[in-house]
């Protein structure tokens, strides 16, 4: 089971110190940046179950609404990096700037830069407070923010409705992670989930929630002490729905693996106890999940595999192991092709699941077989084998890395193996084998590889095109295989074609 602390963070709040400090030096900031979206929570000190007598969420109430200016300043002064950042004209109590560092902590995951706070006092009244930075601050901003986000949210579009945003991003973090063991949970942050690709269940929700606060889409953040555990709800067309992307998260980690069982439900279905599932339980929440809209979505909560987009089309491996087409309006799928692949478990003996992933590059889908990765266009309905694989190891899964196809070998589903570099994917406007980049194949691109090769220094190169055989590297062979063709002699299909 996958579960992670829901208060890891508490250690660096505990830091906090307050700091009897005189206001009279310190400058006014005007708050002109404030966050596109905000994730919503019960703050971690509110303890009672009926939240309107609590103390500690009446507060974080009035920070939301009477007091929303202050929460706009300091995320403006956090954004620029300030080491003090005035607070004075807000009035503030010791006990509302307690609240203030928790919803800090619980709302921003992008704030994953700073380590701790300290406040400045002036009688009964905070007039400022010092975000304290870790060292490479200004990096891990960058690389969250600039990078990270900036490439997640590449993927999705205003064109495109809630559920289709909430979909693919789902799938993008499932895929782009792997699950650490709670020996690991003191460790894991925001940062290491969007930039290095790993976390529990806490970084896992609050990194797909703020994601999809980008987007417009309102999230809470939902903790269950009992279970030791965390999720989202997301509200779609005016509806809150769960969301556990963490145990949407497959084990072990495969590549091209991603499941939909823990996506879009009700309170209801999702406390219900069935049997052979889990169920959650033990929560609080400010936000019902009333509706019960995706709850019968069957055929999606039952595929295993990221669902690829190419237009306004949708295409999956189904439960089955069948390439379809889904659609989201009426939750059904129609086969394109059938796959009768098959995934040897030993001497005579086969495992029972099907263990084609599919990803989709330019307008193309990609799947795999034990032994094979296939291509199919979805505009021509032509496809084949893109590439063979060797070894005795089985290929369990895909995926697309910096344009670069991955996959996942393994002698069982059961096995951790890491993916491995299979090869470069086609670029959109590359031909096959032009190695020059003049736009046609000829012999220059035969020589254009080979003075490569030998490390002579050519005006223009292109490693795809370059790989005429596309066996995932290129040698001499690629050379070889465009005279071939230029000869009209058998060789490497799709030469002079192009990968779009």
């Amino acid at each position: 089971m996958k579960t992670g602390r829901r208060f890891y963070r508490l250690t660096a709040l505990m830091l906090c110190a307050v700091i009897l400090f005189s206001s009279a030096c310190l400058t006014a900031f005007a708050a002109d940046e404030t966050p596109l979206g905000m994730i919503t929570s019960i703050p971690q000190n509110v303890t009672s179950d009926d939240l309107s007598s609590d103390p500690n969420y009446t507060a974080y109430q009035t920070l939301l609404t009477e007091k929303s200016a202050v929460v706009s300043a300091v995320y403006a002064g956090i954004a620029s990096m300030q080491e003090r950042i005035d607070v004075s004209a807000y009035d503030l109590t010791l006990h509302e700037a307690q609240t203030l560092i928790y919803l800090f902590y619980d709302s921003f995951p992008e704030l994953c830069y700073v380590e701790s706070f300290i406040y400045y006092t002036s009688g009964s009244r905070i007039t400022a407070i010092g975000p304290q930075y870790y060292e490479n601050g200004a990096e891990m901003k960058r690389r969250f923010i600039e990078t990270a986000k900036e490439q997640y949210l590449s993927l999705v579009n205003d064109s495109m409705d809630d559920f289709t945003k909430a979909l693919i991003l789902h799938d993008a973090i499932v895929l782009n992670s792997v699950y650490m063991n709670k020996k690991d949970s003191v460790s894991a942050t925001n940062y290491a989930q969007m930039v290095e690709g790993w976390g529990i269940c806490q970084t896992y929700c609050e990194c797909y929630a703020y994601l999809l606060t980008q987007c417009g889409i309102e999230c809470e953040i939902v903790g269950s002490d009992p279970m030791n555990h965390a999720w989202v709800k997301a509200k779609l067309n005016g509806a809150f729905y769960n969301i556990d992307i963490t145990w949407d998260d497959p084990l072990p980690d495969i590549a091209g693996r991603v499941g939909h069982r823990f996506f879009l439900f009700s309170d209801e279905a999702f406390t219900a106890s069935v049997p052979g599932e889990r169920n959650h339980y033990g929560y609080r929440s400010i936000h019902p999940a009333d509706s019960d809209y995706y709850d019968g979505f069957d055929t999606l909560h039952n595929i295993s595999t990221q669902l690829c987009y190419i237009g306004d089309n949708c295409f999956a491996i189904d439960a089955d192991g069948q390439l379809v087409q889904y659609n989201a309006l009426t939750d059904s799928a129609s086969v394109i092709k059938r796959l009768d692949f098959t995934w040897s478990a030993g001497e005579n003996s086969y495992w029972m699941n099907r263990y084609s992933s599919l990803v989709a590059f330019n307008r193309k889908l990609y799947y795999n077989s034990p032994d094979a990765v296939y291509e199919y266009d979805p505009e021509t309905g032509e496809g084949g084998v893109y590439a063979e694989s060797s070894g005795e190891r089985q290929l369990f899964g895909l995926r697309v890395i910096n344009n670069q196809l991955w996959g996942t070998y393994a002698d069982s589903p059961n096995d951790t193996s890491a993916p491995e570099y299979l090869s470069d994917l086609p670029v959109e406007g590359d031909l096959c084998g032009d190695a020059d980049g003049d736009e046609t194949v000829t012999i220059l691109d035969a020589t254009c590889i080979q003075q490569n090769l030998a490390f002579i220094e050519t005006p223009s190169y292109i490693e795809s095109a370059a790989d005429a055989d596309r066996d995932g590297v290129v040698t001499i062979m690629d050379a070889t295989a465009i005279q071939r063709w230029l000869a009209d002699l058998p060789t490497a299909a799709g030469i002079g074609t192009a990968r779009v």
